[in-house]
């Protein structure tokens, strides 16, 4: 476990989140991949560590090139539970959007109806797509 403290979800509503882990580290397409929940809101995150090397490495935020969930929301030395490493760089996204489902909903702007809870299946199969995606442009790029 990355967090030093488990999420106090007590005050958030019944929902599959109360069952899902709040974080995971795994290997996709040869890069180390991490979700992590927010503890405020609660959605989740998930990201890709590349090395410096890769075409994709400081890249900005909202990369047309990268067809994620939402977009791409964090293109950082660093994630959640890591610290700044020097040879690697961190992309990622976000499903805090419009019409995602976050399972704390008294802090968020907007709730509607038809909102839809991205659950941890789909953060896992989004990253590890992202993965591919990273792991293809670096592949076309030697």
């Amino acid at each position: 476990m990355l967090r030093k403290e488990a999420i106090d979800k007590s005050d958030w509503p019944p929902g599959i989140w109360h069952q899902e882990p709040d974080e995971a580290v795994f290997e996709s397409s040869g890069y180390s991949c991490l979700i992590w929940r927010t503890p405020d809101t609660g959605y989740l995150c998930g990201y890709v560590r590349i090395p410096l090397t890769h075409p994709k490495a400081k890249s900005p935020i909202l990369d047309p090139d990268l067809n994620v969930h939402g977009c791409t929301t964090l293109s950082e030395e660093w994630a959640p539970g890591h610290n700044a490493e020097e040879e690697f760089w961190w992309i990622g996204f976000d499903c805090n959007h419009l019409h995602d489902l976050v399972p704390n909903p008294g802090l968020t702007l907007f709730e509607e109806e038809w909102d839809s809870y991205r659950n941890f299946v789909f953060v896992r199969q989004e990253t590890t797509n992202l993965a591919s995606q990273l792991k293809r442009i670096a592949d076309a790029a030697n």
